[in-house]
């Protein structure tokens, strides 16, 4: 039989691999996500250079709606653009921060879950100090019963034997009364 701590230790040592699989995988998609994320910035701006290209060729009376959506694409992409430098160029501490309090939520989240493990094992030990104490009980409530059955039979042995002891003194007494009477007689 294993000890529950050690039990307790291989789900915990589980428990870590999974999350330090998981956090392996998070950092190569957040490498291959940045670079990815600069080639696709570099590919929408050729393309905005190609339509910005094509608008000129395009006649002055046909181009108005299309220089509105060159725009609107144009202002999108530089906001995009923005908020990429932003989260690059956000500090480190910053970042350690953002995790931090993600990191808070989960020792929150693994701390009830000990909590919750802790309380199932006390209540564990509960049940079965209590079904050791119902057997403790039942047996020794079979023995009591055991007990008195012995008493109930030798009661009603006893019982038994002065009623007929209380027979043979009856028989006796009378003898006697007769011998007695026998006696005064004379």
């Amino acid at each position: 039989m294993s000890h529950p701590e050690i039990e307790t230790f291989t789900l915990l040592e589980a428990d870590y691999s999974l999350l330090s699989t998981s956090i392996q995988d998070q950092l190569d998609n957040l490498i291959s996500s940045t670079s990815q994320l600069e080639e696709a910035f570099s590919e929408a701006r050729r393309l905005l250079e190609q339509m910005h290209l094509r608008l000129q060729a395009i006649p002055n009376t046909l181009r108005q709606p299309l220089t509105a959506k060159y725009r609107t694409d144009s202002r999108t992409l530089d906001e995009q653009y923005k908020q990429f430098q932003q989260f690059r160029s956000t500090k480190p501490s910053d970042l350690r921060t953002v995790r931090v309090q993600s990191n808070s939520a989960a020792q929150l989240q693994r701390d009830q879950l000990l909590v919750v493990d802790s309380r199932i094992q006390n209540s564990t030990a509960s049940l079965q100090r209590s079904q050791r104490l119902a057997q403790e009980s039942e047996s020794i409530g079979a023995d009591v019963l055991q007990e008195l059955r012995c008493q109930r039979e030798t009661i009603e042995r006893t019982g038994t034997g002065l009623q007929k002891s209380e027979g043979a003194l009856e028989r006796s007494m009378k003898s006697i009364k007769e011998l007695g009477k026998g006696w005064f007689r004379f």
